[in-house]
């Protein structure tokens, strides 16, 4: 249930984003989106949070695939060195072990990723299809082995379980993100991206939903092996042969997936670097492979690093808050370029007696906020006082369906100065049901944001606080936005 209630807001996420993908094919995805909708300030956050959304996200998923791949050498009887995989760390706020391989994951990937976008492309189709069929292996194997005793009770911790779940699980569907990243890198994105982003997402939720129905029936749920549960459960049940198929399978999906991380990274760095908010040396292109080479260096080594000594635990709320926090600011955009400046505000009457689209956008921010946080960390709530509330944050948005928006068209202008082979032709997608899609996917991101740990909530506090200072210290004097006479457009 967490996998569909994180897979319900990423759905109506990701019309936003195919929205925003072929209005503005650029790399960069939500950052990009959001220095178009919101400015320089907030894309900073939104880049720097998508940092969590790929490197460190790369890195948790290495430590997983250290995990998987060590079952796997074991379950061939063989034993692999203590060194590679488990390095005692007397550390605080760290894992309590190092992981050299986890590291070395994330190293190998990056060298894929420097011989070009199509190599690393095709090396991730074929792992793809591996993963596939590894899936299918995993439900058809299991599912004669599905207890249904298991599933009782269905809800152990209640909704209040299945909401933190879904927070907790977030970032497993950040692979539509990453595909609007690669934009500028794809042949016919107005076409290719809407159906990319949001078949992506329907798959791989179905899949979800799939494994995990099939493992928790296989084994009750306080018996399952956080470090390598798929494989630990056939092993339960004396299907040592299967948990071998599964453990080295596994180690190819995780593989996958640190492959995908790390693809993405590298190009938020790239647009960032473009206008000015990092370094120059991060927008340079390998001229033969046409990849941002310092960009990939950088993140693959920063991503080694911490996959040595950063577990699944330490990162993976935060990764998930981060994600979400880019959705939600991606969700938002939608409705910022839909009612902002219409050109037939002073045609309606409601326009000179309504208040402003910002003032409304701002009265739904703070009352979905609001709800929110009552709903996760206050006890016993009337529900009387949480329909007030609802009512108070929709009503902004049912005014704005009753006021005209900008049309979603094709800019001939644009397309014209760019060229008829640039990624500015073609159709655009436009998100169905505004604002009432693009609302109810702020509303749950939020919500799903606050149901985390205080101790998570925090850390993406402090996490922010750090890219601030840096934008601060860096960022701000350098930013092409700001000395607009080096400014030049994407």
């Amino acid at each position: 249930i967490s996998f569909l209630v994180a897979a319900f807001s990423g759905l109506l996420s990701a019309f936003c984003y195919a929205e925003f993908a072929t209005r503005i094919p650029v790399a960069g995805g939500a950052y990009a989106y959001s220095y178009v909708c919101f400015g320089e300030a907030v894309a900073w956050l939104v880049g720097w949070n998508l940092t969590l959304e790929y490197g460190m996200s790369a890195s948790v998923v290495a430590r997983g695939f250290a995990d998987y791949f060590v079952s796997f050498l074991k379950s061939c009887s063989l034993t692999p060195p203590e060194w590679t995989y488990n390095i005692p760390l007397n550390i605080p706020m760290l894992s309590h072990k190092g992981s050299l391989m986890a590291s070395g994951i994330c190293l190998l990937c990056t060298g894929a990723l420097l011989l070009g976008a199509a190599e690393s492309a095709r090396l991730n189709l074929i792992i793809t299809c591996l993963n596939m069929s590894l899936i299918v292996f995993i439900i058809v194997a299991g599912i004669s082995e599905v207890d249904r005793q298991n599933y009782e009770p269905f809800f152990p911790r209640g909704s209040d379980g299945v909401m933190s779940g879904a927070g907790f699980v977030f970032f497993s569907y950040v692979g539509f993100d990453c595909i609007c990243v690669l934009s500028e890198e794809l042949k016919d994105p107005k076409k290719a991206l809407p159906i990319a982003i949001v078949g992506t997402l329907g798959m791989v939720a179905t899949l979800y939903v799939s494994v995990s129905l099939v493992l928790t029936g296989m084994v009750n749920y306080k018996d399952i092996d956080l470090s390598a549960p798929l494989a630990a459960a056939f092993n339960q049940l004396n299907m040592p042969w299967a948990a071998t198929i599964v453990a080295f399978g596994t180690t190819t999906i995780l593989s996958s997936t640190t492959l995908c991380s790390l693809f993405g990274q590298p190009r938020v760095f790239f647009a960032m670097a473009k206008d000015g908010l990092v370094p120059p040396k991060l927008a340079e292109l390998n001229p033969r492979t046409k990849v941002p080479a310092f960009s990939t260096y950088l993140s693959g080594i920063v991503s080694a690093l911490l996959a040595f000594c950063l577990d699944i635990d330490s990162l993976a709320g935060m990764i998930s808050a981060g994600t979400m926090l880019s959705f939600t600011f991606v969700s938002l955009g939608i409705l910022v370029i839909r009612y902002e400046d219409s050109p037939d505000r002073k045609k309606s009457a409601a326009w000179r007696i309504l208040p402003k689209p910002s003032i409304l956008l701002t009265v739904f921010c703070v009352m979905t906020f609001a709800m929110a946080l009552v709903m996760n960390h206050v006890d016993n709530i009337p529900p009387l006082l949480i329909s007030v509330m609802l009512v108070l944050a929709l009503t902004p948005i049912a005014v704005l369906a009753a006021l005209p928006q900008n049309e979603v068209k094709d800019d001939k202008a644009v397309v014209e100065e760019a060229g008829p082979n640039s990624v500015f032709t073609g159709k655009n997608f436009a998100c169905p049901w505004v604002p009432w899609i693009p609302a109810l996917a702020v509303m749950i991101n939020v919500h799903l944001i606050l149901s985390l740990e205080v101790r998570t909530l925090l850390q993406v506090v402090v996490w922010a606080l750090i890219g601030y200072f840096f934008y601060f210290m860096y960022g701000i004097h350098n930013s092409k936005l700001n000395n607009s006479f080096r400014y030049r457009s994407l």
